[in-house]
């Protein structure tokens, strides 16, 4: 599409060049580089760290069982699967889930041979290169301002909150959210295994961008591209397709003459993609059963901790009408800061979810304010080289604002000297993981406690009985059922027993040393309730498998539901 409509301009506003000189594409080549090999050292000393006879999981951040559930999707595509299925419960559904990034990922494993977490590493890197480049070309459409560009850079990729001043132990209700949220800032999202939140922002971005060259110049091919870059963002993060149709269709009603085409080219580019994240979810019956996952939603006040300095200055920003008016664009910052701070209010199970994104604006309209305001404190103190003070004094601003994730960056490498298991696992642990890989019958289902069954679907292609809080059909219930199974007296399972076992087409148990302790199991107790059932089929100093026996193949009819 390269139709061209009546110039949009406003011309009340300052023009729009949005050049970036070559100075500056070297610098931000710099500044890139930089953020790569601040994100890669927790990784490197992660497996420096490890000890004789341990493996790093190759994972940082908080949320291991999501990295695990990233590999479970990389996992069937490198299978040869196209479409995916839910590998964290038992119930029976389609292949109906189809995530691009993620079988991409597990194909180019596949046709080069690469392990899963080189592609993995090179998807991160990329995204972070992504979501950079694109964050600024939308700060050079925001402002000519070198330094407010430059400003506004740095405070989105280090700014974080005064969470570290708070008390780390509070409930996550009332706890800030830079302590324990990836989505609060690009800093905490980039140094973390969360990568999608990088690469989604990029896209998002990518949108705005377009959207905007749209309305300035009249493309309809800006428009377009905006939708493509929408449309794959709706099938790789569908949350941020909420933030992104609000953001654009609020700012279109501010000035509906002249942007209603764009608003109606993206929505209608992106819609398939949106239309059918919504079937998936809301036909499939156990896609569908996630949405009742409840993640609990921070209060107001943990909200604001967790952002920090950054929302004071941007607060004093859209105070201002002489900064709005002074910069091009400032009220499409404007609208997608307060439009997402608004939708933070509203009581969904997900609604934590939507925060991702919103300190991009919060740190953009702050950088106009710091700027700008270090100019008129340095013209009212007549300074002598008042462009050497608004440099020494941005970069005070920008240290004091980083405070919180150079507290959070130096925790990461505590953590990894800390020697935590599943940060961590033993070789044995690998070895059982590779046996299931070659032996385990991809149509049955794996039965292992909660610690170590979040790495099988990821690691051995194999159905886990249970192992995701939010993916496990019934998890609280079928965690139950496996403590009671390792921890009965009785000699035999009855007949319940069997029928779940046989509904939920479970074919191997697997039981581990560090299981053992949590369940107060004795190392050397070998004989369990199932044990008449099944046969031992791989053992070493950690971990044994059984297989159960013929009588105990899975029910054709199996649903995977309980015996009620």
């Amino acid at each position: 599409m390269t139709g061209r409509t009546t110039p949009m301009t406003d011309p009340s506003m300052p023009a729009v060049t949005s050049r970036i000189g070559e100075g500056e594409w070297k610098a931000l080549t710099w500044a890139v580089i930089a953020s790569l090999l601040v994100v890669a050292f927790p990784y490197v000393h992660g497996f420096l760290s490890a000890r004789d006879g341990w493996q790093f999981s190759g994972f940082v951040g908080l949320y291991p069982n999501d990295y695990h559930s990233y590999l479970a999707w990389m996992r069937q595509a490198q299978d040869g699967r196209i479409l995916f299925q839910d590998l964290y419960t038992t119930e029976p559904h389609g292949r109906v889930f189809f995530h691009p990034l993620f079988w991409l990922m597990g194909t180019a494993s596949r046709l080069t041979g690469l392990p899963p977490l080189a592609v993995w590493y090179l998807v991160q890197g990329l995204s972070i290169v992504g979501m950079m480049v694109s964050l600024y070309l939308l700060i050079a459409r925001i402002t000519d301002d070198r330094a407010v560009r430059w400003v506004g850079l740095g405070l989105v990729m280090t700014a974080g909150g005064f969470g570290f001043l708070t008390d780390p132990g509070a409930p996550s209700t009332r706890k800030a959210i830079d302590l324990w949220m990836p989505e609060t800032n690009a800093f905490e999202a980039i140094c973390t295994s969360t990568f999608t939140l990088p690469f989604s922002l990029a896209l998002m971005l990518i949108a705005f961008v377009f959207v905007l060259r749209h309305y300035e110049g009249g493309q309809l091919r800006d428009a377009a591209l905006a939708g493509l870059a929408a449309l794959v963002l709706s099938t790789t993060h569908q949350y941020d397709m909420v933030v992104l149709f609000l953001v654009i269709g609020v700012h279109a009603l501010l000035d509906l003459r002249r942007r209603w085409k764009g608003a109606a080219i993206v929505t209608a580019v992106s819609l398939p993609g949106c239309l059918y994240s919504v079937a998936v979810v809301g036909l499939d019956p156990v896609f569908s059963a996630h949405l009742e996952a409840v993640m609990r939603s921070p209060s107001v006040w943990a909200h604001a901790i967790g952002w920090g300095l950054p929302l004071v200055f941007a607060l004093f920003a859209l105070a201002s009408p002489a900064l709005r008016r002074g910069q091009r664009d400032t009220a499409f910052l404007a609208t997608w800061m307060i439009v997402q701070l608004a939708i933070l209010g509203v009581p969904l199970n997900f609604q934590r979810k939507l925060t991702w994104g919103v300190h991009v604006p919060i740190c953009l309209l702050a950088a106009l304010a710091i700027v700008n305001g270090l100019r008129a404190w340095a013209a009212k103190r007549r300074s002598k080289q008042p462009e050497r003070a608004l440099l020494a004094a941005s970069a005070a601003i920008l240290i004091a604002c980083s405070a919180g994730n150079a507290v959070f960056y130096a925790d990461l490498f505590r953590v990894n000297r800390a020697h935590y298991m599943i940060d961590y696992i033993p070789l044995e642990y690998v070895e059982a993981f590779r046996w299931l890989d070659a032996n385990g019958d991809r149509n049955g289902v794996v039965l292992a406690p909660g610690d170590l069954s979040q790495f099988i679907p990821g690691s051995t292609g194999c159905t886990a009985f249970i192992g995701h809080w939010a993916q496990t059909l019934d998890e609280s219930r079928k965690t139950r059922f496996v403590a009671r199974l390792f921890g009965s007296g009785a000699t035999d399972i009855g007949d319940r027993e069997i029928r779940i076992l046989r509904r939920n087409r479970v074919r191997y148990i697997v039981l581990d040393d560090f299981s053992r302790v949590s369940m107060n199991i004795p190392r050397d107790r070998s004989a369990f309730s199932f044990s008449r059932r099944a046969s031992v089929v791989f053992q070493n100093r950690l971990v044994t498998i059984w297989r159960l026996g013929r009588d105990m193949d899975p029910l054709p009819w199996g649903d995977g539901r309980w015996d009620d």
